[in-house]
This record gives C-alpha cells, structure tokens and sequence, in this order.
C-alpha cells in the first residue's frame, strides 16, 4: 500500500506540475495575440512590413478565403501547444521522480555542473581578453588575438557538439511553444521554403485576415469616405478651387514639411505601376505612355529654351537702340 501512495505521488506530481506549465503556456499565448495584432497592423500602416512595394505582397490579395482557417487554427494551435507542452514537462518530471530513472538523471548532474564551470570560466576568460586585445572590430595587439583565437577555435572543436545539441533542444522547445502562435512566422524569411513549397504558410493566412479587415478601416479609407460623403451632402459648395487653394496655402504656411508628400521622386510611382510591377501582366503600356510624356516634357522643354533665347536678343536688341539713342 506505501509503495501504491507513493507511486500515486509521482503521478499526482507529474500532472500538476505540467498542468501549471500548460496554464501559463494558455494564458502567455493568448495574451500575446492582442498586442501582436495590433504591433501587425501599426506595421503594415507605417511600411515597417512593406505593401504594395513588397513583390510579394500580391499573395495576401489572393485566396482571400483562406481567412477562414484563423479561428480553427487558433483554437487547435493552442491546444496543441498545451498538449504537447503537458507531455514534455510531464515526462521530464517523471524521469526525476522515477526511481528506475533518477539514477541516470543525477548521472548527469557533475557532466552538468562541470560544464557550466568550464562555460563560466570561458565567459570571464573572453571578457578579460576581449578588452586587452580588442578595440571594437580592431585588434589592439594582433600576435596576441591571433594565439587567441587559435587556442578558442580549438577550444570549440570540442564544445560544439554540446551546443548544437543545446540548439536542437532550444529548437524544439520553442516549436512546442510556438504551435499555437500562428501571429508570428517561426521560421525565417525562406527558411521554410523548400521546392516553393511555403511549409509554415499559416502566419501568411494571418497576416492576410489583418489586411482584409483593415482594408475597411484604414485611416486614410475612413478619411476618404468621409471627403465622399462630404462631396455628396454639400454637392459643388464642397471640395471647390477656392478651397483647394487655401489648403495648399494653409499647409504651405504651418506645415511646410507635408510638401515632400507632394513632390515626385524616383520612390513616387503611380499605384498602377507598382500593381503592374505585381504582376505577371505586361507593362508595355505604361512604358508607351512614360515614352509619350517624357518626349512631351522634352519638347516643352526645348520650346520654353527658344523662347527664353528669342527674349534675351529682343532685351540687348532694346539695349542696344536705347544706348545709340
């Protein structure tokens, strides 16, 4: 009977302890979807995820019913990151516990703790001779940095392989946490592309519900629908030269800086052509019309030249009469 209550024990503990962690691990992921939605879109907005000058952000405008998956996919994601979060803290807890296990669990606690000596002693070592040797990217005594850097690569060779079984174990950590994070790609940018196949495509989906919904709420969408709705209630009183004129003065006068929204660079380029860039369409029409305009502006320009020639001899014609005079 004492071994039944103790094993119950173990059991008991196991559960609870990855039954919390699943909790925290509830609570964090749902908590994060808030502020990561609107930290999304406040991106989108301000360019810091680049729109319509991205190529390839005519992916989000296709299969727009792919919205759909979000809640099914937030509902199961987090599941599953509980569950498979429940698992591994439980049978990690279950390995201590365990008497057949414990004993090759404390096996490893000397590897452990001489291992985090020797890490500890390396940190203070690199510090100490980071200072002496190193002048932000310069080295301040190159013999010394170089027998440095030998004896470190060296030391390297042999903890390497401790590190990337630490990476594996961090990797998959941060993948259980992350299978209900549908908000933010775990993979890097072309790291889960292979063969162009998207194999976390789910982030995308996301990020593709956001701008369906803000497409209708956008700041400068409700301005605009407001300046129409505007244009419709007052009729020709709205929207007139008149006004138009005392705007440009009004923003000319105290808000001078609202100019370089107004005048054309090379990073200004009409809506159409940077959906034509998109595109798999051809472009030769807008090239024909950019052709036709800059041949106009050179003709204008070449008028304007003779023009401004002609002038000039009419003024030192009049100059020079009115000096013989």
């Amino acid at each position: 009977s004492l071994y039944f209550f103790v094993y119950l024990f173990r059991v008991v503990l196991c559960a609870v302890v990855s039954l919390i962690t699943g909790c925290f691990v509830a609570i964090s992921l749902f908590a994060n979807y808030i502020p990561s939605t609107v930290c999304t879109i406040m991106k989108f907005r301000s360019g810091a995820i680049p729109s319509l000058r991205d190529p390839n952000f005519i992916q989000y405008r296709k299969t727009l019913e792919s919205a759909t998956y979000i809640i099914g996919l937030m509902a199961w994601g987090t599941w599953s990151s509980i569950f498979f979060t429940v698992i591994v803290v439980a049978g990690g807890v279950f390995f201590l516990v365990y008497q057949v296990t414990r004993p090759i669990v404390f096996s490893f606690v000397p590897i452990v703790i001489g291992l985090t000596v020797t890490i500890v002693f390396k940190s203070i070592l690199i510090t100490v001779l980071g200072r002496v040797n190193y002048a932000a990217f310069y080295r301040k005594r190159p013999w010394l940095a170089n027998i440095c850097g030998v004896g470190l690569e060296c030391w390297h060779l042999g903890l390497s392989s401790g590190y990337m079984l630490s990476r594996a174990i961090k990797l998959i950590v941060a993948a259980t946490m992350y299978i209900g994070r549908i908000d933010q790609p775990f993979l890097g940018e072309g790291a889960g592309v292979i063969g162009g196949t998207n194999l976390d495509n789910f982030p995308s989906i996301y990020r593709q519900g956001l701008l369906s919904a803000d497409a209708h709420r956008h700041p400068y969408i409700e301005r605009l629908g407001l300046l129409y709705l505007l244009k419709i209630r007052h009729g020709s009183k709205f929207g007139t030269t008149a006004g138009s004129i005392w705007r440009l003065l009004f923003v000319f006068s105290l808000m001078p800086w609202f100019r370089k929204f107004r005048i054309a660079d090379d990073a200004d380029i009409p809506e159409d052509l940077v959906m034509l860039k998109l595109t798999s369409g051809s472009n030769t029409k807008y090239e024909k019309i950019i052709k036709d305009l800059q041949e106009e502006l050179k003709e204008e320009k070449s008028r304007r030249e003779k023009e401004t020639r002609a002038l000039k001899e009419q003024l030192q014609a009049l100059r020079g009469s009115s000096e013989e005079r």
